[in-house]
């Protein structure tokens, strides 16, 4: 976390546009860690996304719009900051996006993409991993558009065809005091029971019931911690 914490410290954010912002937390960061910055537009396609949003950043220079990522409703050469994190699973036309992302960047801006990721986890990292592919697969049960994580030769390949310049790549997760905390442990095997529920009409219930208690019972011997993501920055 210090990398990234020392990364975004170094420079100012300007008009920054964070996309698929969902609730909002990597907003939390960019307004903790920046250097500093003129004001921050988060923008989702959720309606509840963008009100959820809305009642925790009560800030006069932090917005958020209800908006489609792949045709933004801003001219060209914005922004000073584009964002996106932890959302390019969730996009079918995630180069739509990106393209889109970089058309409204300033010549110069800085494009931040970050992902958590598949590969070179420990076993309670693996946690959230397997916690993540099993919320995607119920997603896509239910007909939404949700992708398992990707590894980090695959999300560095889909930052390699942005084409920026002066490219900075490296890794950072969030430390778990105890990855065994029994409060810990019991939120996320309750929270498996909880996507379990939103099928238990679906014809292959059996299946993601089977999904679920595998789920659970790695999250139980194991633990859990954060998956280390992939930070990327790069300039338009």
């Amino acid at each position: 976390m210090d990398n990234l914490i020392n990364k975004l410290s170094t420079f100012s954010g300007g008009k920054v546009l964070d996309v698929a912002t969902g609730r909002g937390e990597f907003i939390r960061h960019l307004k903790a860690y920046l250097k500093d910055y003129d004001e921050i537009i988060g923008i989702d396609h959720m309606k509840r996304a963008i009100e959820h949003c809305e009642e925790q950043f009560k800030e006069s220079d932090i917005y958020f719009k209800q908006m489609d990522a792949e045709s933004l409703d801003y001219d060209n050469d914005v922004f000073d900051t584009v964002c996106i994190s932890n959302s390019i699973h969730h996009l079918p036309n995630k180069e739509a996006v990106l393209m889109e992302m970089k058309r409204v960047l300033k010549p110069g801006g800085r494009f931040i993409i970050v992902e958590m990721f598949s590969d070179n986890q420990t076993p309670e990292q693996m946690s959230h991993v397997k916690l993540h592919h099993f919320s995607a697969q119920i997603d896509q049960a239910l007909g939404s558009y949700h992708e398992e994580t990707y590894t980090r030769t695959h999300i560095l390949n889909i930052g390699n065809k942005i084409e920026l310049s002066n490219v900075e790549v490296f890794d950072y997760a969030h430390s778990q005091k105890d990855p065994k905390e029994e409060k810990l442990i019991n939120h996320l095997t309750s929270l498996c029971d909880q996507l379990l529920a939103r099928v238990k009409k679906h014809e292959n219930y059996d299946q993601y019931n089977e999904k679920c208690e595998m789920t659970k019972n790695w999250i139980r011997e194991n633990g859990f911690s954060s998956a280390t993501e992939l930070f990327i920055l790069g300039d338009k």
